[in-house]
């Protein structure tokens, strides 16, 4: 797998996989929050995770 703008990415099946940036969970897409900072989006697996993004967007985004 490799990690590309926040998802990882399965060459052998095909399918991508959101990461959320402050805990490193991967997560179903279609359940994860989504905010977007400077034009990029953000994935998360709870409101919490994203809180926590907001208040310190600097310190996460370049582990996305």
């Amino acid at each position: 797998m490799k990690k590309f703008n926040n998802i990882l990415i399965d060459y052998n099946k095909n399918i991508t996989v959101p990461v959320d940036p402050v805990c490193g969970i991967e997560m179903d897409e279609s359940l994860a929050l989504v905010h977007e900072h400077k034009g990029k989006k953000y994935y998360f697996c709870c409101n919490g995770c994203r809180k926590i993004f907001i208040k310190k967007p600097k310190k996460y985004k370049n582990k996305s």
